[in-house]
């Protein structure tokens, strides 16, 4: 609850062990930028996923392993992969 409800530094404060978890959106945030190169909504899109899986894991008593399962990494892939052809079929077309 404290991972969804509170500023980083008051989840922090009050629930040291969540350092791991914000460790881990951060690495998926920057992880986001680099596929979704000046991209904002696709990079947004991608950390509310990570954040959302962060969470599902803290949910079930996670607090240091954030690491996808082999069926999780596959579904972020298909998701990705979405989100890049979503992106692709936004880009202005480009006269030649």
């Amino acid at each position: 609850m404290a991972f969804e409800k509170l500023s980083r530094e008051e989840a922090i404060e009050k629930h040291p062990e969540l350092a791991a978890a914000y460790t881990a959106l951060d690495q998926g945030i920057e992880y986001g930028k680099k596929v979704f190169p000046g991209v904002p909504a696709a990079q947004a899109n991608l950390g509310r996923v990570m954040k959302q899986h962060i969470q599902r894991r803290h949910d079930k008593g996670e607090t240091k392993n954030f690491a996808y399962t082999a069926k999780e990494k596959a579904a972020l892939k298909e998701h990705i992969a979405g989100l890049r052809e979503k992106s692709r079929a936004q880009e202005p077309k480009r006269e030649r």
